[in-house]
C-alpha cells in the first residue's frame, strides 16, 4: 500500500470528517479525469470554454494536492482486506477506523441518493460537497490550506448560472439534483457519529471489585 507523499493525518473528529470527504472527491476526481482521458461521454457542462477551463483546471489542481496528502478508497479497502489476515494490518485499520466509518456513510448516502445509470456531473458535486462543507464546517478544514472558501463559492456560481439560464430543461435538473444529493451527503455526514472506546486497565477493574 502506497501512501501519500505528505499525508495530512487528522486526529480531531471534525478534521477526519473533512478527511473522509476528501478521500471521497479524491476518488470521484481519479475517475472524471480517467473517463476525460480516455474520451467516454461524461455529461457536458454547458457553459463556456472558459468556464469549462476554470472549472477542469482547478479541479485538476486539487487532485494534484490530494494525491499528495490524502489517503485514497483503494488504501482503506486493501487495509480492510488484509486486516483479515495478520494482526499488523488490523492494528492500522483500527487507527483508521473513524476515517473508515466517515468515509461509509458518504458512500452509502450516495448509493441511496444516485441510482444506476442516472445521470450526474461528477465536477460538481465535488464543487457542491466542498462548497457546503466550507460553508458549515470551516473551522474542520484548517488543515488543508488549499481549500478556499472562496474560490469554490465562485465555481459554485458558473454551475448556478447555467441552472438559471437553462431553466426547464433537463440539464437544469440535474444540476438541481447535485444540489440535493450534495445536502444530504453532508447531512449524514455531519449526523454520523464515532464513538471512541476506552480501555478499562486492570487494576482499575480491581478496584471497583473492593
Amino acid at each position: 500500500m502506497k501512501l501519500p507523499k505528505n499525508r495530512i493525518k487528522t486526529t480531531f473528529l471534525r478534521e477526519v470528517k473533512t478527511e473522509a470527504l476528501l478521500v471521497f472527491i479524491r476518488t470521484t476526481l481519479s475517475n472524471y479525469f480517467k473517463y476525460i482521458l480516455e474520451d467516454r461521454e461524461i455529461e457536458p457542462l454547458l457553459g463556456t470554454k472558459e468556464e469549462v477551463s476554470k472549472v477542469n483546471n482547478h479541479l485538476k489542481e486539487l487532485y494534484e494536492n490530494l494525491e499528495d496528502t490524502i489517503v485514497d478508497s483503494k488504501y482503506l479497502q486493501t487495509l480492510t482486506s488484509l486486516a483479515e489476515k495478520k494482526i499488523i494490518y488490523r492494528k492500522m485499520l483500527k487507527h483508521e477506523e473513524p476515517l473508515c466509518v466517515y468515509y461509509d456513510a458518504i458512500v452509502n448516502e450516495l448509493s441511496i441518493r444516485l441510482e444506476n445509470g442516472t445521470k450526474w456531473i461528477p465536477e460538481l458535486l465535488v464543487i457542491s460537497l466542498l462548497t457546503e462543507w466550507l460553508i458549515e464546517e470551516e473551522k474542520g478544514t484548517s488543515l488543508f490550506p488549499y481549500i478556499k472558501k472562496s474560490e469554490y463559492l465562485e465555481l459554485f456560481n458558473i454551475f448556478e448560472k447555467i441552472r438559471v439560464e437553462n431553466r426547464g430543461n433537463k440539464k437544469a435538473e440535474v444540476i438541481k439534483q447535485m444540489y440535493k444529493i450534495s445536502s444530504k451527503i453532508i447531512n449524514r455526514l455531519k449526523n454520523t457519529s464515532y464513538k471512541v472506546k476506552q480501555r478499562t486497565s486492570k487494576t482499575r477493574k480491581k478496584r471497583k471489585k473492593k
